[in-house]
């Protein structure tokens, strides 16, 4: 069975993420494994440990290990009774830095995909730079899950497309992990104005999903800016007044990306939005 590597970032209000994980996991057929990394270029760690401003070396860093570990197992307690006390959980802690740990694990095989938590605990969905670094940075398609958000099936799910011919082939990797939920899927291009060139474009991708997709639940939809919100705002606007529970972007489009994760535009954006997002890698 294929990994989810899922990274808890708080040990100690880690308890609904690692239940998401867990639930998100088995539905998608996948094995989920927990790990919390001690990055020592942090200079406080989450769990509270080490003093802000100290150097995590030696019996501070062991003691935040301690700690974590305590933490983990004692939220792992609580999701197992909520769920099952049959679940098994398997957990680690390392040291390292976080990118480079979580590539060892991609490179080794041990993870297919990486699963981040959004650090917002006003309850908004919002992603810290450090996350949005990880997911430019890592080798694996990555999630990232609202901050204490409850596990909902995918069965709307909206793709954000450039008409790129790259997204097709991300469109059958999406339909092959949602699949079992039968999800209506909606490639959303956002522009500056539909013209004839537009028109094109949007006409020729239909025509290619068509024919390379044998799955009849995927809509092209184009949405004119007329705003200038931006691309970000008009994903998660569109997302949530259409009730979709998935947002999936493809890496490839570099710039398009970093509009949407800079630190200004995330907060504008995500301040009300509570959607997990799936970051492909290109193929």
């Amino acid at each position: 069975m294929k990994n989810i590597l899922a990274i808890i970032s708080d040990p100690a209000n880690s308890k609904e993420f690692i239940k998401y994980t867990y639930q998100m996991a088995k539905e998608l057929n996948y094995s989920p494994h927990f790990l919390y990394i001690q990055d020592p270029t942090i200079s406080a760690m989450s769990s509270g440990a080490i003093r802000p401003g100290a150097n995590p070396i030696g019996t501070e860093i062991e003691t935040d290990r301690k700690n974590a570990i305590r933490l983990i197992q004692e939220k792992i307690r609580k999701v197992r009774k909520e769920l099952s006390n049959d679940v098994l959980f398997n957990f680690n802690v390392e040291t390292g830095f976080v990118v480079n740990v979580i590539n060892q694990y991609i490179s080794s095989k041990k993870a297919e995909m990486v699963v981040l938590e959004g650090r917002d605990k006003t309850g908004a969905w919002t992603f810290d730079a450090s996350n949005s670094d990880i997911i430019q940075k890592i080798n694996c398609p990555g999630w990232m899950i609202p901050y204490r958000s409850g596990y909902d099936p995918y069965h709307k799910i909206v793709y954000a497309t450039d008409y790129n011919e790259t997204d097709v082939n991300t469109l059958k990797n999406l339909v092959n992990l949602t699949g079992r939920f039968s999800p209506e899927i909606t490639a959303l291009h956002i522009s500056d104005s539909i013209d004839f060139e537009e028109k094109t474009k949007e006409k020729g991708f239909i025509e290619i999903v068509r024919k390379e997709l044998e799955y009849d639940k995927i809509q092209v939809k184009t949405i004119v800016d007329k705003g200038k919100k931006g691309p970000g705002e008009n994903i998660n606007n569109y997302a949530t007044d259409n009730g979709a529970n998935l947002i999936v972007l493809l890496k490839e489009n570099v710039n398009f990306i970093e509009k949407i994760f800079k630190p200004e535009q995330t907060k504008k954006v995500l301040k009300t939005a509570k959607l997990p997002v799936l970051v492909y890698q290109e193929q």
